[in-house]
């Protein structure tokens, strides 16, 4: 897909990041296009949920899977992500 002035990209755990982009892709129409960040290894259950925390208290990064190439032409990149 190219000549999309907005590319939006989020990662979400619960849902709440996905559902802003995707009210945010809608809003903007045939302008924009909307791709979810999807870890390699999802964490899951609760140790998922330490493993999580543990990575944010150390600032270690978690591998991603490979986006969607070819974004040229894209003018803005909105990236979301939790806080």
């Amino acid at each position: 897909m190219t000549g999309q002035p907005v590319h939006i990209a989020a990662y979400s755990w619960s849902g709440h990041t996905r559902d802003a982009a995707e009210r945010l892709t809608r809003i903007l129409g045939e302008t924009a296009t909307y791709e979810e960040i999807r870890p390699s290894q999802p964490p899951s259950g609760f140790t998922g949920y330490l493993r999580m925390g543990w990575g944010a208290l150390t600032g270690a990064s978690w591998p991603i899977e490979t986006p969607e190439p070819d974004r040229e032409g894209c003018e803005l990149l909105v990236i979301g992500t939790p806080i």
